[in-house]
């Protein structure tokens, strides 16, 4: 018959698929803070964590919640827990040796169990639970996910064609026409229209709103960008246009190297005043040789609208699909080399001017902090979740703060989900 406390335990473990134990050294700081009595009460604790498996028939799994690969990698985690003072009473000293352990070296820490048993937790279940999980599973999604918008390819070459015919005329010249075909069968045929569609509506908005959108980077690079709003550079070589009867006149032998240097002039057929637009740049730059490079539409927006831009994505896609894209803050090589000072200072050890150098290096890049994006927002489909790309929480654990963002640094997930850039810019004098 179970004592009470073991059969609350088996109790709460029926909810779980399966059990796990780790290493006695594992548990190291739980006698040292005395929440274990000792030695045999821990073992005592296992063996009764193994027996439940058993009853319940639930496999019993020895892991060895590696923190680093090698022994003498502990090192480096002493230097950084010791960077944060004690707060957390179990990164406290002395800290267990958590280093990634071989099969035999985990055979070995529960031989006391015997070796039947030490195998059955180290390799057999070990096995059991990997074999549940599907082999072709991967951590992240491994294409761009985009938001669905019903009728967004037809109304994005709609709004590009309107555009292309109001300034070149009914019959668009071969040049023109050339281009608008080879981005439209680029941007339309990868599902691309979607976040020109979206960024049309920020700049729209803003522009309603009476405020100015600019365009950074490389979006001027498309002619698609620019006869739907986004953008007010024009790729296409140096030329003429006039505002009235559509007449254009292309220099495409490198007269020039801007429409903007072109000399003024009057149109040979009505008289008007001709715009001088331009600037040949191909539209590789922005989407890459083959047209399918996942657009990265930069928009700077005022200072004093950009919070609005913001929340105006919210609104159009609901709360629980626009976040913040997460920053993940890493320790600088200064700030390592201060962390080992301190250790020297706080333990009374004196490492000698090279070794400081390199405990320093081994310390450096690892991750320190959460944060926030300035400016990117991830859109998830409606038909899909956040977390089916990345967990979310609050920028430095705010829970105070107006956006969630992703716990993933952005570069890791860039190519699974779309990212707008909504930028600020101080346009006051």
């Amino acid at each position: 018959m179970m004592q009470k406390g073991t059969a609350e335990a088996a109790d709460k473990a029926k909810y779980y698929d399966y059990l796990e134990v780790q290493p006695l050294p594992n548990y190291s700081q739980l006698l040292e803070g005395q929440l274990v009595s000792g030695p045999a009460h821990l073992k005592d604790i296992i063996g009764k964590i193994v027996q439940i498996g058993h009853d319940l028939d639930k496999p019993v799994v020895a892991t060895g919640d590696p923190h680093y690969l090698d022994d003498h990698d502990a090192i480096y985690r002493h230097i950084l827990i010791n960077s944060q003072g004690g707060a957390n009473p179990l990164n406290r000293y002395p800290l267990p040796d958590v280093h990634f352990r071989t099969t035999d070296e985990m055979l070995h820490e529960f031989a006391w169990m015997g070796a039947d048993t030490a195998r059955e937790l180290v390799v057999t279940n070990t096995h059991v639970v990997a074999d549940w999980v599907d082999a072709d599973i991967t951590p992240v999604k491994d294409k761009l996910y985009t938001p669905e918008i019903p009728g967004v390819n037809e109304n994005f070459e709609k709004d590009v064609m309107v555009t292309a015919h109001q300034w070149y005329g009914e019959e668009l010249p071969e040049i023109v026409a050339n281009r608008i075909d080879k981005e439209l069968k680029s941007i339309i045929g990868n599902g691309f229209a979607v976040i020109y569609n979206i960024a049309q509506r920020l700049v729209l908005k803003s522009n309603k709103d009476g405020y100015l959108v600019g365009s950074r980077g490389s979006v001027g690079s498309s002619l698609a960008a620019t006869l739907s709003g986004i953008t007010e550079v024009n790729p296409l070589p140096p030329h003429y246009r006039c505002p009235e009867c559509q007449y254009s006149e292309f220099y495409t032998k490198g007269e020039y190297g801007s429409g903007f240097d072109l000399p003024d002039k009057k149109c040979p057929q009505c008289g008007a005043e001709l715009i001088k637009d331009g600037h040949d740049i191909p539209f590789e730059t922005f989407l890459g040789f083959h047209g399918d490079k996942v657009p990265d539409i930069d928009l700077n927006f005022s200072g004093d609208y950009q919070p609005v831009a913001h929340n105006y994505i919210k609104i159009l896609f609901g709360e629980d699909h626009a976040f913040r894209a997460g920053t993940i803050g890493t320790v600088a090589d200064k700030t390592a080399y201060g962390y080992v000072k301190a250790y020297e200072r706080d333990t009374g050890k004196v490492f000698r001017g090279a070794e400081e150098d390199r405990l320093a290096k081994g310390a450096t890049g690892v991750k320190r902090t959460t944060g926030q994006h300035p400016a990117g927002i991830l859109i998830v489909p409606s038909n899909m979740d956040i977390f089916d790309f990345s967990p979310i929480q609050y920028p430095a654990d705010d829970q105070s703060a107006a956006w969630r963002t992703t716990h993933f640094d952005f570069h890791s997930i860039h190519d699974n989900i779309l990212k707008m850039d909504v930028l600020g810019h101080d346009d006051r004098r």
